[in-house]
């Protein structure tokens, strides 16, 4: 799950985070008492805490020994998934190009920094991969938990810069990636931000990815491998634009995956909506906090 965190908000004495920084939450596979929390250090680097999920359970903070400066963009974005027994968190590094310009790439972070795709930098020239996120700051992952990561990310269109397009790689176990598809979308707003989800109820390993569109009211749509891009989550027209998202699933009693959705509204109260994988429909959107 993926989320923005405010300097300064929740309780104890925890590292600074560098301000509406985004942040990734992975429940911790060793003690499922804990989530690994990932964020962006004031150093640029990549810090992970434990916080407790229950009050028996124990929270260490990151602590900065005088670490050199990192490479992390701020603002960006991190995703955090799990699978064949290994934790992957990915974000948005930043690089100068060959030309002598900063350069943004969607990146895995840990357990290694190496972009998702190869870059070609050559000396006078502009850098080039597909991996590139320009000036967008969107980014999502999720895991079939087994041998696949699916990240997705904002980039520019190339034929027409101020729009955004939508990127999708599967990330194999042994580290290849495999570019799945583009999207140009005139009705993606430049400012949505990503989360997904991998549904396993779903024959075809359906994905969801979900984004803000820029028609008016600019409610959250998503795509899936079997319906395309985009289908309207009901009733999201209050989101506030450029919101940070995040999703999660469980399975129901009947066997079948349900899919929580947690987005702000225009008034910075948080709220869920559920999909039902029974009935396959989403229900109402409801406030879980307010004044967020």
């Amino acid at each position: 799950m993926t989320g923005s965190h405010k300097e300064g908000q929740g309780s104890g004495h925890f590292t600074p985070i560098k301000p509406m920084s985004s942040v990734a939450a992975i429940i911790n596979p060793l003690n499922k008492d804990q989530a690994l929390l990932f964020y962006c250090a004031d150093t640029y680097n990549l810090a992970v805490e434990h916080r407790a999920l229950v009050q028996s359970a124990q929270s260490t903070t990151y602590n900065d020994n005088n670490i050199a400066t990192g490479n992390i963009t701020q603002p960006g974005d991190f995703a955090a998934v799990y699978h064949n027994n290994e934790i992957t968190c990915y974000g948005i590094t930043s690089f100068t190009g060959g030309d002598g310009k900063p350069a943004n790439v969607a990146s895995s972070l840990s357990p290694s920094i190496n972009p998702i795709d190869a870059i070609t930098n050559t000396n006078g020239l502009p850098p080039s991969s597909s991996a590139l996120t320009g000036n967008f700051s969107a980014l999502a992952a999720c895991s079939d938990q087994q041998f696949n990561d699916y990240v997705c990310f904002i980039q520019p269109n190339p034929a027409n810069a101020a729009l955004p397009q939508l990127i999708e790689y599967s990330m194999e176990i042994d580290t290849t990636s495999n570019k799945i598809f583009t999207t140009a979308s005139n009705q993606l707003l430049p400012s949505s931000r990503l989360t997904s989800c991998f549904r396993t109820d779903d024959p075809n390993n359906d994905r969801y990815i979900f984004a803000q569109s820029s028609i008016s009211g600019n409610p959250i749509v998503y795509l899936s491998t079997d319906n395309g891009f985009p289908n309207d989550v009901p009733l999201t027209n209050n989101a506030s634009p450029g919101n940070p998202m995040a999703v999660t699933t469980a399975t129901n009693s009947s066997g079948n995956m349900n899919m929580y959705l947690f987005y702000m509204d225009n008034a910075n109260h948080l709220n869920k909506i559920v999909y039902d994988g029974t009935a396959r429909s989403w229900g109402p959107p409801k406030q879980v906090a307010t004044g967020m």
